[in-house]
């Protein structure tokens, strides 16, 4: 993994790239953009944004709720009056005279955060620098921001086609399905699912951009956004030769190894916050996708303790051609995206963040 610049231009490394690196290292502190005349600062916590409290444009988040009718000009001046009164925020102000409730005060914040920082992504060139600075758990106003969420959000507004296509590979890479742990976090658009599923390692860009319902400008754009965030990557240069058919079966074996090892870890997980009850709920989270799996995991079970074990044993992994190689490797995909789905649902989107965070750590699928 590329170790992350403290110093850089945009131009080089474009921002989208830039925060899925400090996500990937899980770095906390200040991202610094400048250009020209305009400074911006992004703040993270362990990979994820933060929203900071003292940087927050109090001024032009109310003249924004204006705007949008959410506040009427009554409330503008009596919020005004009440924190010179009494040296408040304007936001603890809006809710103590109730004039907003708590949940969609935080809310609109983000939101109005996000429509301000999302420009940033059309951004060609800049000067970044990234601090190493611990924010103050009272200056945290908006926490665990997911940056990869973040990152899709300001692709899909991005409106610099040219810049786009200039950071695609060439037309002629066959793209390759590459779908990690984050995937399901995303919350991808129908329109991107479809695309997502045209790229199963047999096409090129250009035959993907040419053949997609979406259209080149739609197409190019989206799968920026899939190989910034390693949803897609692509093939290996022409002249690298190809591995030998029983390497091909060591290099299966080591992937299944490092799949387990993130299966054996979501199993331990689980298992210190409900006990006994995790391998139930695992064996249930394997029989019910078991039927869309390959035919090699159709008599798979869990063992003690949380790994696949193969009901044809280890010589199974010798598969029938490229084909057989793609259907395993999606299978486990499949199986891993359960397994964190069974996290979210039984404890939680917080515990469920924690889980794809280190499981990036954990067995090296690459």
């Amino acid at each position: 993994m590329e170790e992350t610049p403290r110093r850089g231009n945009l131009s080089e490394l474009p921002i989208a790239a830039l925060l899925f690196q400090i996500w990937k290292k899980e770095k906390t502190g200040t991202l610094k953009l400048k250009r020209e005349e305009s400074e911006v600062s992004l703040y993270f916590e362990k990979g994820d944004l933060t929203i900071e409290r003292h940087s927050f444009p109090e001024k032009d988040f109310l003249k924004d709720l204006f705007e949008n009718n959410i506040l009427e000009l009554q409330d503008l001046e009596q919020c005004e009056a009440y924190s010179q009164k009494n040296r408040l925020s304007s936001l603890r102000s809006l809710l103590e005279l109730r004039i907003l409730e708590p949940s969609r005060l935080w809310q609109l914040v983000e939101d109005f955060w996000k429509q301000v920082t999302l420009p940033l992504f059309d951004w060609e060139s800049g000067e970044f620098g990234f601090d190493l600075i611990q924010i103050p758990k009272e200056a945290q106003l908006v926490r665990r921001i997911m940056t990869p969420s973040f990152i899709l959000s300001g692709v899909r507004r991005m409106g610099n086609d040219d810049y786009i296509r200039a950071h695609l590979p060439p037309e002629t890479e066959i793209l390759l399905p590459l779908p990690p742990v984050h995937l399901e976090q995303l919350g991808l658009e129908p329109p991107e699912k479809y695309l997502l599923n045209l790229i199963d390692g047999s096409r090129s860009l250009k035959q993907i951009l040419e053949s997609s319902e979406l259209g080149k400008q739609g197409s190019a754009k989206s799968l920026y956004a899939f190989l910034t965030l390693g949803l897609v990557g692509t093939s290996q240069p022409k002249n690298r030769a190809r591995p030998a058919p029983e390497n091909s079966y060591a290099e299966l074996n080591r992937i299944f190894e490092a799949f387990n090892e993130k299966c054996s870890y979501i199993f331990k997980y689980m298992g210190k916050e409900l006990g006994p009850l995790a391998q139930n709920i695992l064996d249930k989270c394997l029989d019910e996708i078991r039927v869309r799996l390959d035919p090699i995991f159709q008599s798979s079970e869990l063992s003690p303790e949380g790994k696949i074990l193969l009901g044809q044993g280890r010589g199974s992994l010798q598969l029938a051609g490229e084909e057989g190689r793609r259907s395993f490797l999606r299978s486990l995909d499949e199986i891993l995206t359960a397994e964190v789905l069974a996290v979210k649902r039984t404890l939680g989107p917080d515990h469920e963040s924690a889980v794809v965070k280190n499981l990036e750590k954990v067995g090296d699928l690459s």
